[in-house]
């Protein structure tokens, strides 16, 4: 089920097919890289927001990469606006 919104998601914001349906991903594809950095944001935005904030005094490992998860967000999305 998360495979298909991630996929309704890109085609409605960046107009193009991610590509994620596919079951035989292989782990260093573009596709399996966006399907893990969703669920990495998804699954941790809550614990960075429920516990204490320790994120924002010094860098934690989590803050650390939920962050490089997002900016691979960014960066896929803005080679995708390049192509237009």
């Amino acid at each position: 089920m998360q495979r298909r919104n991630l996929v309704g998601i890109g085609r409605v914001s960046l107009d193009v097919r991610l590509g994620c349906l596919d079951p035989n991903l292989t782990p260093d594809s573009e596709p399996q890289k966006i399907i893990d950095a969703a669920k990495y944001a998804l699954r941790n935005i809550a614990i960075l927001e429920l516990r204490f904030p320790f994120w924002r005094y010094f860098p934690t490992s989590l803050w650390t990469r939920y962050v490089k998860n997002m900016d691979y967000f960014v960066e896929y999305d803005f080679f995708n606006m390049l192509k237009f």
